[in-house]
């Protein structure tokens, strides 16, 4: 997870989570446990954009945009791969875990990639983001300054979920069972509240279509989640008091939820990850 809104006031919680105002990005950087989540993520994410980047023939000598850098994985690969003669530049609302790569080619800018003239038109061969756009509230200038910072011939990448999927073991006690809507409902109360999209994933297609680009597709792939083995225990961490000020689950049913995750024989179906490409035409 990448791109967020400008941080906004943040107090300690009593779990070491971080209570936000309700303007602001939910995994917020400033957390203490903030890079091991999102080494998390990686572990379970980079394989699969790395292979996306790769068919898109991402190479030596690219100039390339990304958007919500996290905490940089994916900038390194992408300065590895386009080499001394290529760009990268990585973009974040918080970049201090990307301001620690050490790459020639590569140049980190604190900005929202939804204002106006954070990158410059017509100039990258890619640009990517995962995870992000279905956080951001101006998703729509953002997705804008986006395709109008391709090249003629440059290709646009986005990966975002999409919850429809969002599912417990069926085999989980009954209890379980009910704290679990308790749990998705407080969840998509808060993502409302920050401005997200819970169903982003599916609009893809359409929304690359209808910015004129060509060449668009769009895939779903998805897993088989595993308790104490991704990000969803720590992210949901992170998330506690957001998700119990909502007022559709209580604290001690976020315990109930967080024993699951960290449940190594707890499975469960995660969001469905939606892969879409598109390219700008040349005229």
């Amino acid at each position: 997870m990448g791109g967020r809104e400008p941080q906004m006031q943040m107090s300690s919680a009593p779990d070491g989570a971080t209570t936000t105002d309700e303007r602001t990005y939910i995994y917020d950087n400033a957390w203490t446990r903030a890079r091991e989540r999102l080494a998390a993520v990686e572990a379970g994410r980079d394989p699969a954009t790395i292979r996306n980047l790769e068919a898109l023939g991402v190479t030596y000598g690219w100039h390339c945009l990304e958007v919500g850098a996290g905490g940089g994985t994916i900038a390194d690969w992408l300065c590895a791969r386009v080499g001394n003669s290529g760009r990268v530049v990585a973009i974040d609302i918080d970049t201090r875990f990307v301001e620690q790569l050490e790459h020639p080619n590569l140049e980190v800018r604190a900005q929202d990639i939804a204002e106006v003239g954070t990158a410059e038109a017509n100039a990258f061969d890619l640009v990517h983001a995962r995870m992000v756009l279905e956080h951001v509230p101006a998703r729509d200038a953002a997705l804008r300054n986006m395709v109008a910072a391709l090249k003629p011939g440059g290709w646009i990448l986005l990966e975002e979920l999409d919850h429809v999927t969002m599912l417990p073991d069926p085999s989980v006690d009954a209890h379980a069972q009910t704290v679990w809507g308790k749990f998705m409902e407080a969840y998509g109360r808060l993502m409302q509240q920050r401005g997200g999209d819970l169903d982003y994933g599916r609009r893809l297609f359409g929304l690359l279509t209808a910015h004129g680009l060509t060449n668009v597709s769009e895939q779903g792939n998805l897993r088989v989640g595993r308790g104490a083995a991704g990000d969803a225990s720590l992210g949901f961490q992170q998330a506690r008091a957001g998700l119990v000020a909502t007022g559709a689950i209580d604290d001690a049913e976020m315990g109930t939820v967080l024993a699951l995750f960290q449940d190594p024989g707890f499975a469960f179906v995660p969001p469905l990850m939606m892969v879409a490409s598109g390219q700008r035409p040349l005229a």
